[in-house]
């Protein structure tokens, strides 16, 4: 399937957004180390655009703009996750956590149907979540309670948490 990608600017940068016509497939900060060639994939602007997948991204753009607002309510682009069945069940666990709140590694297990003891696989799933924010991987921190990693850089993650705190009022 053709992927079409679409950038916007948000308060901490900017992101880039790609789907296709099962969903939201990829979310990159524009800095992130782990940002693919993005001039290589189609550009939503293009006439040739898919309809289902410049629909899902028009939506993509529009959630990110009201979560940045503080709104948490609005419904979520449908989602085309690649990745195994043990990846998607934490990712849909991800998914369970509240804005504002956070999860250690174990917690995370444990919300997924698995051991704790899986926590440093459950880790790997995690920093191979696909799109950032949307599966909101900035809110699983260390046992210690430390923040940990994040793809984006850990001051996103940390600024990402303050907002949805301040927004949530906790």
């Amino acid at each position: 399937m053709r992927k079409i990608v679409v950038s916007t600017v948000t308060p901490l940068g900017e992101i880039y957004l790609a789907a296709d016509n099962g969903g939201l497939t990829d979310v990159w900060f524009a800095d992130s180390r782990y940002l693919p060639d993005v001039d290589g994939m189609e550009k939503l602007c293009d006439e040739n655009a898919e309809q289902a997948a410049a629909d899902c991204l028009r939506m993509a753009v529009e959630w990110l703009e009201g979560y940045f607002n503080g709104d948490f309510s609005r419904a979520m682009p449908r989602l085309n996750l690649s990745g195994t069945d043990f990846r998607k069940r934490v990712w849909e666990a991800l998914c369970q956590v509240e804005a504002g709140c956070t999860v250690n590694y174990a917690g995370l297990a444990e919300r997924a149907g698995l051991s704790p003891k899986s926590a440093r696989a459950v880790g790997s799933a995690v920093g191979h979540n696909p799109v950032l924010i949307f599966v909101p991987c900035h809110r699983v921190v260390r046992g210690d309670g430390t923040p940990g990693g994040f793809a984006a850089g850990v001051w996103r993650k940390l600024a990402l948490l303050a907002h949805e705190r301040k927004a949530a009022g906790k």
